[in-house]
Parts: C-alpha cells; structure tokens; sequence
C-alpha cells in the first residue's frame, strides 16, 4: 500500500499504486492525471473515505492473515526502490518472517467483483499490476494479497513473479517515467483530459481539418440529430403516459400487476438555506435503467 510517504518523495518515481494508471489500466486515473501529479501540476490525489479506512484496517488484515496461515508477519515501514530502477518505489504491506521470498499486499474492497478464486492470482487487474510492481522492486518470488470484502469477507490470494510480465511492465513504467522527466504529456484519453490540458489556452489561429477530424466532426452532427429526435420521442411517450394518468393516477400498472411508472407528489422539500416550494409529481419510469 504505498501511497504512503510525502507528496515530494511520491514525485521521485512510479509506485505500486501509480503502476496500473501508468500503463493506462487503472479504472480511477488516467495516465494524463497521474503525469500531472508527478509533475507538479496537479496536487496530491486527497485521501478518501475508502483510503482511509483501507489504512485503518490494515494492521488488522495483516494480524488476521498472521493468525489463519500460521505465518509471522514482519511489517516494512522504509520505502524500497527497484535495485537497477531507482525510479520505481514501493511501499510493500509486510514480509513474512521466515522466507524472505514472500510479501504481502493488503486490500480493502467494498464488492467481490474482480475478485475470483481464493488461492489464485484471480485479483483485479489494477490490483494484479500492483503486486507484480511489488515484485519487481523487492524481486520476491511470491505475493500474498490478503483482502477483506465489504467488511466482512476476509480472502486469500497468491501471486507468483513473472519475469515476462516484470519485462513488460518495467518498459511501460519506464516510458511513462521519460515523459514526466522531460515534461512531456502522454496522450489524452478522456475529455476531461483534454480540457485539463488545453482548455486554458487562449488560441487565435486555425488548424485544417484532415479526413479523420472531419469524419469526427460527421459523426457529432449525427449524434446531435439523433440526440434531439429522441429527446422528442421520449417526450411524446411520456406525454402519452401523463395523460392517461391525468389528476388520480399514482401508479401504472402491467395488466399483471407489475409497477411500470410512478407519479406521486413529493414533499415540498426544505433546506437549511433553500426557501421551501410547492410540491410537485415527480414522474418515475420503473427499471429504466435495466432497459
């Protein structure tokens, strides 16, 4: 677990942590957001109720490993940095006291998704690129991921190095790695990126469209038509709705009883700074999202 450590000594290189975004395989940050962090750009990524708690609980996944596979436990409080990389670091959870082959990685997870088979390394993927970071650095043979599923689904994971996935993942580290030195922005993959990266910029000039920007412009007029043919399409159906409901109708139902729509009167709801209003029916398709 290593974002641990001051934000200077985050900027010195890539962690455990930052190795599943620097290799775009992170579901939190992209490879635009972490370059700005280790640049200086943005600031540190703010600790999270989830982060937090993760922290709180880790001496006690740690303790509950030690207890159901007989295995003492000895925590690693220094950074440790790859013997040839000086650039890549890590923050490792533990190592188990009689092999020094042997680390351990600690988890938090709110849902099992991602999480397969106990005893295999059938982990999260953001995860799985975590632990082989681990390995890399420490050149242990093994990583025990110890996890605890929404509060109380403790499991057991084992991951063994890999020396074609180190190869791979020291490459793509390291590439990443020669872009925050030279201040240079890898691509953007999201539009908040681009805004993040250009959206500040007061432009005068004129850039020439080739073929692939003017299929792309091509493509957003469609969608723009589209968007606003079922805009008035979803309007005409729940107008359609409405009416056949008019003043006594709180409920639709299927000639089955199932519930198809809502359309109750709310509470008029206050707040502390906000003037009350008048009540008014809020209109509710039912399962519309699974549709």
């Amino acid at each position: 677990m290593d974002n641990a450590g001051t934000p200077e000594e985050r900027r010195t290189g890539i962690g455990g942590s930052d190795a599943a975004a620097a290799l775009g395989l992170s579901p939190w940050q992209t490879p635009y957001d972490l370059w700005e962090q280790k640049t200086g750009l943005a600031p540190p990524l703010e600790q999270t109720e989830p982060m937090l708690w993760g922290k709180l609980l880790e001496d006690i996944i740690r303790a509950e490993y030690g207890r159901r596979t007989g295995l003492e436990v000895r925590p690693v409080m220094d950074l440790m940095r790859h013997p040839r990389h000086a650039w890549m670091f890590a923050h490792i959870d533990g190592r188990i006291a009689h092999d020094g082959r042997v680390i351990l990685e600690v988890k938090t997870a709110r849902t099992a998704q991602g999480w397969g088979v106990e005893d295999t390394d059938e982990i999260p993927l953001n995860y799985l690129t975590q632990v082989h970071h681990y390995l890399a650095v420490t050149e242990a043979e093994i990583c025990d991921v110890a996890v605890l599923i929404g509060g109380q689904d403790f499991r057991l994971y084992q991951v063994h190095r890999d020396l074609d996935i180190e190869r791979d993942l020291i490459e793509g580290e390291g590439a990443f790695w020669k872009l925050v030195e030279q201040r240079q922005a890898p691509p953007p993959v999201t539009l908040q990126d681009a805004v993040r990266r250009w959206g500040h910029f007061k432009a005068a000039g004129s850039v020439v469209a080739g073929e692939a920007e003017i299929a792309a412009v091509e493509t957003l007029r469609a969608l723009h038509r589209q968007k606003a043919e079922i805009e008035q399409l979803e309007e005409g159906a729940k107008l359609a709705l409405m009416e056949v409901m008019g003043e006594d109708g709180l409920n639709l139902v299927s000639p089955d009883g199932e519930l198809l729509v809502t359309w109750a009167l709310d509470n008029g709801r206050k707040g502390y700074s906000v003037a009350p209003r008048e009540p008014s029916r809020r209109f509710l398709v039912k399962h519309l999202e699974e549709a």
